[in-house]
């Protein structure tokens, strides 16, 4: 096997275990997958060399389109460029003749969804608010967007640390004007592994020495994407304009709404998909729950503005008020009730609770 890159944090018996390795089984021992889809797969493995459980994300070439290879390198570039106790940490990425392989941290709590069963705000805030915003912050400063933040892409570990994961659609946020056609659905500038030898599969690679690739596409989970990526979609053009770091602020947004409540809160249970989608790139203004403290209607206020512009950013968000608030045991017992009574009510126009949102019609 090829060791593309390796980082600082990862052990040099692994980095030579992967480079003396024919195959992944020389060096891995595979325990059990965790998630399957059409181009990749995760699984935990064992290390044979030391005994360490880690997390192999394999690509199968074959499944790739060239873009989407471009976006695995960017993924790599961009992952192995973070270092932060609340980021899933990139170990190495590696080769073979039919998979492009990403050794990643064990985060053994799994994720953040089996932990969203209507927590209090205080819990809400410091268990994963406030960790999920350092990770972002340190994102964003490097110039790069999540664009697919939701609870299955935020990991627990077993000291009950929540970790930021799964970059594997992230992008540079500032995209050069130049870079994507006003009518392309994508369009990609290539990079090579930012600390490594070779980047992946370098005839689709040829300006490996450029930058992160960018890829304008809507991307991301469609239940929490941001209005304009949803609008931008919708109308199919402007979609380099609208991708960008508030889009992962209304995101979180969505998921401590969720926390609160209990259920997320623009459900299609009970509504066409396709409606739900369209309502929220059209939402006026999200409905939220009556019985949240002051200080948490104000920054998920914040956080759920439609408009990108007026949305407050995650350095916003970090500076808050309700980051700092010391809760009383009053206000504990209260606010802690509030997502016990709003669970189940999640609807269009508030319908069967007190949380929802206003749609424009066009």
């Amino acid at each position: 096997m090829q060791l593309l890159c390796s980082s600082a944090t990862c052990p040099q018996e692994i980095c030579t275990a992967i480079e003396e390795a024919s195959c992944l089984s020389d060096a891995f021992e595979t325990c059990r997958p965790l998630a399957y889809h059409s181009e990749c797969y995760v699984s935990v493995a064992k290390c044979k060399c030391n005994g360490s459980e880690l997390v192999v994300k394999a690509y199968l070439r074959d499944q790739l389109s060239p873009g989407a290879r471009q976006q695995v390198q960017t993924e790599i570039d961009i992952h192995s460029s973070l270092h932060h106790p609340n980021i899933v940490q990139f170990l190495a990425a590696f080769e073979d003749y039919a998979r492009v392989y990403l050794l990643l941290e064990y985060a053994a709590g799994g994720d953040l969804r089996k932990h969203l069963q209507g927590l209090p705000e205080s819990r809400i805030r410091d268990f994963f608010i406030a960790p999920v915003l350092q990770a972002l912050n340190v994102l964003h400063n490097k110039g790069f967007s999540h664009r697919d933040l939701k609870p299955e892409n935020c990991l627990v570990s077993g000291s009950e640390t929540v970790k930021l994961a799964d970059f594997g659609l992230a992008q540079p946020t500032h995209i050069p004007e130049d870079a994507c056609a006003a009518d392309s659905d994508s369009c990609a500038v290539s990079v090579g592994c930012s600390s490594g030898s070779r980047s992946v599969d370098s005839e689709y690679s040829s300006s490996s020495s450029r930058g992160p690739a960018v890829i304008c596409t809507a991307g991301g989970t469609p239940l929490y994407a941001a209005p304009e990526v949803l609008r931008a979609m919708f109308r199919n053009h402007g979609m380099q304009s609208a991708v960008g770091p508030k889009n992962d602020v209304w995101a979180l947004g969505v998921m401590a709404l969720e926390a609160v409540t209990g259920c997320h809160p623009f459900s299609p249970d009970h509504y066409h998909y396709e409606n739900v989608l369209y309502s929220i790139a059209h939402c006026n203004k999200v409905n939220l729950p009556s019985n949240l403290s002051p200080e948490f209607t104000d920054w998920l206020e914040q956080a759920l503005n439609r408009d990108p512009s007026q949305r407050a950013s995650v350095a916003e968000l970090l500076a808050h008020p309700w980051l700092s608030k010391q809760y009383s045991a009053e206000e504990e017992a209260l606010f802690s009730r509030s997502g016990q009574q709003s669970q189940g009510g999640s609807a269009l126009q508030g319908g069967g609770g007190d949380f929802g949102f206003d749609c424009w019609e066009y």
